[in-house]
Order: structure tokens, then C-alpha cells, then sequence
């Protein structure tokens, strides 16, 4: 309890920031919205004239682009890759930053099992996660509401901002699953953002040329926005691939991290 407190605490500056940078980010790009929408001819016009390969990569419906839910959808596909980022560099850290700070083997010492420390610092992070999409969520159905459009699904709104948590779970396992098998991190930054945008990019891809055995590859790619407006609910198949992904990935650190060498001082 003492280590998930400790860590709670020692993470809360960086939770904060990342949670109130997305708050600034949807406010800033909803606040928008109205003008867009009064504008909406000419917008449309200009867009049209985008590649159409451009539009996939987004998950943007041309026509749908000046309604609330169409605008939010493409907002959804930065607020995933900035929740991504907060996630792998909160997974990586959890770890890493006991060797990076030289008190792995001091917390070891102490009367603890290895298990107790893994569960304490991942659940701490889970916790520090679901502050974040608390927030995300609930803000983004009170900022959607101030600057809407148009009339819109609340549920669908809903649904689409909470998929920001299963992508974020995806990430932060791997990242924890990842400080388990590095020795030393150097910078969790350049290392996180890295593997962020190398999924990004690859779901990005995959829409461009259709191939829809890609989106097995990236989580970005497991929520299809369009598919949510339109039914109102998540693909099954690629939500229970986020969980046994993430499942798998806590598991593999988890066996890892009770086997490692902890390197002394």
C-alpha cells in the first residue's frame, strides 16, 4: 500500500499535465466547431479536394465533417496518439525509474515480495489512467454539448471518448511489459515516443492501402469511429483483442520482472 501511495504521489504533476493538456487540446479544436459549421460549404469544398487516401488515414467522413460527432471523430485520432504517449511513458517509468534513480535494489531490501511491488506500481498507474479518462470523458460530453452543431448521440460520444482508456491500457501494459526486459532506460521519452508513433504510423498505413488485417497490428486502428456512430457499441472482436493484448502483456512483465537481475549501487 505504502509503494502504491508513494507512486500515486510521485506520478500526480505528470498525470495532471497530460489529462488538462488533452482538456486544452479538445477545447481548443472544439471551440472551432461553430465557425466550421457556418462555414460549411466552403470547408467541404476544400476538402474534397484532399487525397481520398489522406481521409482514410484520418478516419475522416468528408461529409459528415462539419457535424459534432463527424468533427469529434477526427479529433479523436490525435487524443488517442497524446493518451498513448502519457500511457507507454507512464508504463515505462514504473520500472525504469528505480534503476535510473539507483534505489532498485534499496526497495528490494525492504520486508516485500517482488510480486507485491509489480502489482503495487502497475495498479497505481492504472489508477493514475483512469483519473485521466474519468476526466477526458465526462469534459469531452460538457464541451461537446457548449459547441455541437448539430443534434448528436450522447451514448456514441460517449463511447467513442472511453475508447481513449482501452488504447491507453494497450500501451501502458506494453510499456510496463517493455521497462521488465530493458536494463536501463536512458530516456523514456525518445523510447515511448518511438513505439507510439511507429503504431501510429502503421494504422495510418494500413488505412490508406484498406488492408484490414493492419488494424490486428495497431491499437489505434482497434476503434472504428464511423462503426460506433453508426451502432452505437464497439466491434467485439477488436475490444477483446485490447484486453488479451494488454492481459498478456502485464502477464509476460509480471514473469519477468520476478526473474530479473536488480542491479546494485
Amino acid at each position: 500500500m505504502n509503494i502504491f501511495i508513494h507512486e500515486l504521489r510521485f506520478n500526480r504533476k505528470s498525470v495532471l499535465i497530460w489529462s488538462f493538456s488533452l482538456l486544452a487540446f479538445l477545447v481548443f479544436m472544439m471551440s472551432m466547431l461553430p465557425g466550421i459549421a457556418k462555414d460549411g460549404k466552403s470547408l467541404l469544398d476544400m476538402v474534397k479536394n484532399y487525397p481520398p487516401e489522406m481521409m482514410k488515414a484520418l478516419g475522416v467522413n468528408v461529409t459528415s465533417l462539419i457535424t459534432t460527432l463527424g468533427f469529434f471523430t477526427y479529433l479523436m485520432n490525435y487524443a488517442l496518439l497524446i493518451g498513448a504517449i502519457q500511457a507507454m511513458n507512464l508504463g515505462l517509468s514504473l520500472i525504469s525509474k528505480e534503476n535510473r534513480m539507483k534505489t532498485a535494489d534499496f526497495l528490494l531490501t525492504k520486508p516485500v515480495k517482488r510480486s507485491d511491488v509489480y502489482v503495487a506500481k502497475f495498479c497505481s498507474g492504472i489508477v493514475s489512467l483512469i483519473f485521466t479518462n474519468i476526466l477526458f470523458v465526462s469534459m469531452s460530453a460538457l464541451i461537446c454539448t457548449i459547441f455541437k452543431s448539430d443534434d448528436f448521440s450522447m451514448k456514441a460520444l460517449i463511447l467513442m471518448a472511453f475508447s481513449l482508456f482501452f488504447v491507453q491500457i494497450c500501451f501502458y501494459s506494453m510499456g510496463f511489459m517493455i521497462s521488465t526486459i530493458l536494463k536501463k532506460i536512458k530516456s523514456v521519452v525518445s523510447v515511448s515516443m518511438g513505439i507510439v508513433f511507429s503504431f501510429f504510423i502503421v494504422g495510418i498505413l494500413g488505412a490508406i492501402i484498406g488492408d484490414d488485417k493492419i488494424r490486428y497490428i495497431s491499437p489505434f486502428k482497434y476503434f472504428d469511429y464511423t462503426y460506433i456512430v453508426k451502432n452505437e457499441g464497439y466491434e467485439w472482436g477488436f475490444l477483446l483483442l485490447a484486453l488479451i493484448l494488454s492481459a498478456a502483456f502485464t502477464a509476460v512483465g509480471f514473469v519477468i520482472y520476478q526473474k530479473k537481475d536488480i542491479p546494485s549501487v
